[in-house]
């Protein structure tokens, strides 16, 4: 099986290029192939002749996305339209990755794959119309939501938390939004089973366990033994910020469970985050 990625500098496909079993690929980053240009992706394509196309480009800022509305639709919507066309007409399977951002109506349930979106903001609109355009280019496609991802070369917040508790003495972290995390790495994992078992569709995966970021931030604090630290839970208001998220963003991963198998607690993917955090330290 032979994997071509784009997007490769992002922080869930340096997980996709360590790993063995996805070996046999090759990689561009957006320097190297501009997903909006149907011309570099048929190229790259009909060179390499891959039987999966993985897609890890994005633009996952919100606000990013709402100051650049344009480049939001070009790479979240136009890039992944144009993959999933190529993708059909050299016979290869497309692999895209989308968001719980998509659901954006406080839903007091777990959303399914089969509940219909509800997007207002930039980020998870651009998201939606991506599925929706891919969807109608390729049957043969693969799209995994995720929500809250973390890696070591991520930049969100579940990310950063380790450093940032590790040097500060104070943190104000929002105590209110709940949702899932999602460890990079097990996505990788979860893609590599789920087309191992030729699964087509849309499937939902995130660690088990609902949870907060200040849950989060005070089990990082536990495991450095930071006792000095004072964690503050906080509300979304505290931040005063511009683009209004939901209090509660759930994806069920009961489907992917029923069919592949059982997915570790956040809490065993943190602790092997945190690890994969000291061994990159000592090694450097």
């Amino acid at each position: 099986m032979k994997y071509m990625i784009v997007g490769a500098k992002g922080a869930l496909a340096q997980y996709f290029l360590k790993d063995v079993r996805f070996s046999n690929n090759v990689a561009f980053t957006h320097e190297e192939l501009d997903i909006v240009e149907v011309e570099e992706i048929q190229k790259a394509v009909s060179e390499h002749k891959p039987d999966v196309l993985i897609n890890c480009a994005a633009i996952s800022d919100p606000f990013e996305c709402e100051e650049e509305l344009e480049n939001a639709i070009n790479v979240n919507c136009l890039g992944p339209t144009l993959l999933g066309r190529v993708a059909r007409e050299h016979g290869c399977k497309f692999v895209h990755f989308s968001t719980a951002s998509i659901y954006n109506n406080n839903f007091m349930d777990a959303y399914s794959e089969a509940v219909i979106p509800r997007s207002k903001n930039v980020y998870p609109c651009s998201k939606s119309m991506g599925e929706t355009g891919l969807k109608m280019e390729t049957p043969n496609h693969l799209i995994i939501r995720v929500s809250w991802v973390f890696g070591l070369t991520s930049k969100c917040f579940i990310s950063r938390l380790p450093e940032m508790i590790s040097s500060k003495q104070e943190l104000f972290v929002n105590n209110e939004q709940v949702s899932k995390t999602t460890y990079a790495k097990d996505i990788v994992d979860a893609t590599f089973k789920l087309l191992e078992a030729g699964k087509r569709g849309i499937f939902h995966f995130t660690n088990k366990g609902e949870t907060t970021r200040y849950e989060v931030a005070e089990f990082v604090r536990k495991h450095f033994e930071k006792e000095d630290l004072i964690i503050h839970p906080v509300t979304s208001s505290y931040f005063n910020e511009r683009i209004e998220q939901p209090q509660r963003n759930v994806l069920a991963t009961d489907k992917y469970e029923a069919q592949i198998g059982k997915i570790r607690t956040w809490q065993e993917a943190y602790t092997e985050y945190l690890e994969e955090i000291k061994e990159q330290t000592i090694g450097s």
